[in-house]
């Protein structure tokens, strides 16, 4: 139950009292002096003058019978909870008075603690703000701190709780100040960076793994923007480290975009295996794009399984199943030609589109212009997600109206029975 909850409960509490009798009055059975209300129990009517202070009782209406609770105790626990449920309404509702002052300053850091952690945001939010400037001031004991980092960590990792941004704000003021520990803000950035692979892929063998992993930023701070910075340290297959060109990654999230993509080839040589475990060992940090403020680091681990192919297991599989070649032929498309120069020499631009490729691939793309061949080239595609590939291919000069023909052959064909031809006339340039 919230503060806000309680309180109102301490207000029904006194009405339902209220109304089940603790405000009627009953008249006493003794008089009183109308002056000064002093009992005249045991006293009698039969005195001229009131023991107490002497005025005459022999007159009309000199002594009274009067009123009082007919039950005071629950009449006394009504009006408790009716002060206390008014005036925690009052202090809850007005975290700022027009004077200028933080009730929250004055609080009891339990009480902060606790509306922290079980209210609504529209009081936690203030509440964790209070916490994160007394953390940062030095006014909050040692242990209290590591408790309050670890409540927010478990926070941030526990997805059925509404998270705000207030606590990723007093973690990270926390960490630049040095008083988060080095594994509570490796906890932050691996639970608020968030990466994913495919479960399971299959690749060629080939001194090129097309890697490719998804992340996302959420459960971080206030901040409208996050740079991210990724570096790929290890890749281990089955049970040994893969050598590889190590590769790294910046991307800069928003509010708005807080997801990203991590596509590259990187050079490796591994070879043909059936599925086997592999993991990918990132080394992460995050830090916020508008401040100078420091990066917080933390270490990724990404599992999945993956499947190597030779080029010699792509052949035989295309040229067992001819379904297969028909499928692979319709997920790509050619683009018409180009005519361009780049860097001071003619070339015939290609643009290459694939959509779902059954299987990964790799082509000798051999190509036939103004009567010549063009050299060949080595095009790599990967299956699954689109790709778009763009080729250059040089050429002495341009001929209007003249057609390109494009023959991709899969690496390891004896012939050309696995072809797939493009034929189109080269448009001129823009």
């Amino acid at each position: 139950m919230t503060l806000e909850g309680l309180c109102i409960t301490l207000v029904v509490i006194a009405l339902v009292i209220g109304i089940g009798g603790a405000w009627q009055r009953t008249t006493r059975t003794t008089p009183a002096c109308r002056s000064c209300r002093f009992d005249l129990r045991g006293s009698g009517l039969e005195h001229k003058t009131c023991p107490e202070c002497g005025s005459p009782l022999d007159r009309e209406g000199a002594a009274y019978y009067p009123q009082t609770w007919a039950k005071p105790r629950l009449a006394r626990c009504a009006i408790l909870c009716l002060m206390l449920g008014v005036t925690g309404l009052v202090v809850t509702s007005h975290h700022r008075f027009d004077l200028g002052w933080d009730i929250h300053q004055h609080k009891p850091i339990g009480l902060l603690h606790w509306q922290a952690t079980r209210s609504n945001q529209t009081t936690a939010i203030p509440a964790v703000e209070e916490l994160t400037r007394r953390i940062v001031a030095g006014e909050v004991a040692r242990a209290d701190e590591i408790d309050l980092i670890d409540r927010a960590l478990a926070f941030q990792a526990d997805p059925q709780h509404q998270w705000t941004g207030a606590w990723g704000d007093l973690i990270e003021e926390a960490a630049a100040a040095g008083i988060a520990t080095r594994e509570q803000v490796a906890t932050y950035v691996e639970q608020g960076l968030v990466l994913a692979v495919p479960a399971s892929r299959v690749v060629l063998a080939s001194d090129y793994h097309d890697f490719e992993a998804h992340g996302q930023v959420e459960r971080l701070g206030t901040a409208q923007s996050y740079v991210v910075r990724l570096r790929l340290d290890t890749i281990t297959l089955g049970e040994n480290d893969v050598d590889f060109t190590i590769a790294a990654f910046n991307r800069l999230t928003t509010s708005a975009q807080s997801d990203f993509r991590l596509n590259q080839d990187l050079h490796w040589n591994a070879d043909p295996r059936a599925p086997s475990p592999v993991t990918y060992h990132f080394h992460s940090s995050v830090n916020r794009a508008d401040t100078a403020g420091p990066a917080f680091t933390g270490t990724h681990r990404l599992h999945a399984e993956l499947e190597i192919l030779s080029y010699e297991t792509v052949r035989n599989m295309l040229t067992e199943d001819r379904r297969l070649l028909d499928q692979i032929r319709e997920a790509l498309s050619v683009r018409t030609p180009r005519h361009d120069v780049s860097e001071s020499q003619e070339v015939l631009r290609v643009l290459i589109r694939t959509d779902g490729l059954p299987l990964p691939i790799t082509f000798e793309l051999i190509s036939h212009y103004d009567g010549g061949h063009l050299p060949m080239r080595r095009l790599r595609l990967p299956n699954g997600r689109s790709k778009a590939r763009t080729i250059d291919l040089p050429i002495e000069r341009f001929v209007p109206k003249q057609p390109l023909t494009v023959v991709l052959r899969p690496v390891g064909a004896d012939d050309d029975s696995l072809d797939i031809t493009f034929r189109s006339i080269v448009a001129g340039r823009n």
